[in-house]
């Protein structure tokens, strides 16, 4: 089927599980950007359930990102009164770190070596932020959580460097979740997993209940997402440079 760049874009936006707010159509005209570190990500404003009307779309933009975030820490349980170590502060570390705080964590600690990630951090209310090139990350461990340091610590960037550190800053019988997507495999101190006895965990992705529970976050204010959207882009440009070869696969 030959498609214009017009056909093409309003087949993609008429897909039936698109919604928000109050069932969007083809009419919206704008797309929410998310940006947390040197490059941007598009976020679609669309998620398979239809979220309150009073949810602003770039808001909704984020609950896709918010899921894989809710159903990170759900791998865990309950974070209510723990400290929580998020060692990497883009999109996804960042709204773990506010997940975490929403869901009543007693201290959340993120950590990055961008200082604009950091910064973004701030912003979005989570001031005990370290930089672990620019400072020691165990003594600001037991700085913030004092001798029993994290109770959870979730590595959300996939890269050597901070699964070791969270591998080394782990307190004996603690869990660290596994978030951040490795494209190298890394190695790990599976000794130190051993006499530490510490808890590996993976996660990926989300499933339906963790849709809900990030849609009843963003509909009750729990969590700072002004701060999170940098741009908003019109859909009309978008279709503009839409190649009908990248969608036609989407809509035989």
């Amino acid at each position: 089927m030959a498609l214009t760049a017009d056909s093409a874009a309003n087949a993609w936006l008429a897909r039936p599980r698109v919604f928000t707010r109050n069932q969007i159509t083809p009419t919206v005209d704008k797309l929410a950007v998310r940006a947390c570190g040197s490059g941007t990500m598009a976020a679609s404003p669309f998620s398979p359930f239809i979220t309150h009307a009073s949810v602003p779309l770039d808001h909704a933009a984020l609950i896709e990102p918010i899921t894989v975030a809710v159903h990170a820490l759900s791998r865990f349980g309950s974070v209510s009164g723990l400290n929580v170590l998020v060692l990497g502060a883009g999109t996804i570390g960042n709204l773990v770190a506010q997940v975490a705080v929403a869901a009543g964590a007693k201290k959340v600690m993120p950590t990055d070596i961008s200082e604009y990630k950091l910064e973004k951090a701030r912003q979005c209310g989570l001031n005990e932020v370290v930089n672990p090139e620019k400072q020691d990350l165990s003594k600001e461990i037991m700085k913030n959580f004092g001798s029993n340091k994290a109770d959870l610590i979730l590595e959300c960037v996939g890269v050597q460097d901070t699964i070791n550190q969270a591998i080394a800053n782990a307190r004996k019988g603690s869990t660290i979740i596994v978030v951040g997507v490795f494209g190298d495999k890394p190695r790990v101190d599976l000794g130190l997993v051993e006499d530490r006895e510490l808890s590996l965990i993976g996660t990926l992705m989300y499933q339906r209940n963790d849709y809900a529970r990030a849609i009843e976050f963003v509909s009750n204010g729990k969590l700072h997402l002004d701060q999170m959207v940098n741009t908003v882009l019109r859909l009309r440009i978008i279709w503009m440079r839409i190649k009908p070869s990248n969608l036609a696969g989407e809509n035989t």
